[in-house]
């Protein structure tokens, strides 16, 4: 909740101090040369969404993630161009338990274990630029990779603990979306990004500028 009250408050002094400029008064915040480091969360935990798929296998159906965290450094080429280098990562488990139709016997206890991370390179086009506030789009390809570990805990004293593990990598990943950048202050800020990025729908943080 308090941290709910500063990013509220952030973004009410951008807004304040954005009606009191004019369009030929200080210079925007995005030019030539600027680095600019962010750290962000998602959401929908995307691979976790996949998870529903699961949610037939048995009883006691549960589902765990942690994640997607951003991480992306982008810079400035032109006043207009940026490129963007972007890092995703996430976990999570699903879990159920099966009797396999006898409600006497003892529940089998099985699932998966996952994480995902990507990686991904990005051009912005930053189109609106004031002093405390940019609006941008960007388009960008990149891999990511999935591992996963399926297992089942088995009552039977013949089959103690069964492992299964698989990896998935996913070439030509596409990283694409529309934000908003707010700077309160000169060197530092908070940033919202809308669309396909890596492993979420949105992605929000803070981000430093110098």
């Amino acid at each position: 909740m308090r941290m709910v009250r500063w990013c509220f408050l952030l973004g009410l002094l951008s807004a304040l101090k954005l009606s009191a400029q004019s369009s030929d008064g200080p210079e925007p915040a995005f030019k030539k040369g600027n680095h600019i480091i962010s750290a962000g969360y998602g959401f929908p935990n995307i691979v976790s969404s996949l998870s529903d798929r699961y949610s037939n296998m048995g009883d006691d159906f549960k589902v765990g993630s942690v994640g997607p965290f951003f991480l992306n450094y982008e810079y400035a080429l032109t006043n207009l161009i940026g490129i963007n280098v972007s890092g995703t990562w996430l976990k999570g488990k699903v879990s159920w338990t099966d009797r396999h139709g006898d409600p006497l016997r003892t529940p089998d206890t099985a699932g998966v274990h996952y994480q995902a991370s990507a990686a991904t390179v990005k051009v912005n086009f930053h189109f609106f630029r004031r002093e405390v506030v940019e609006i941008y789009g960007g388009l960008g390809l990149g891999y990511s990779i999935i591992t996963g570990e399926s297992y089942l805990y088995d009552h039977n004293p013949d089959i103690s603990k069964l492992k299964v593990s698989n990896a998935r990598f996913t070439p030509l990943v596409p990283d694409l979306g529309l934000g908003v950048k707010l700077y309160p202050f000169p060197f530092a800020g908070l940033y919202l990004q809308v669309g396909y990025s890596n492993l979420a729908i949105i992605q929000s943080g803070i981000q430093v500028k110098f």
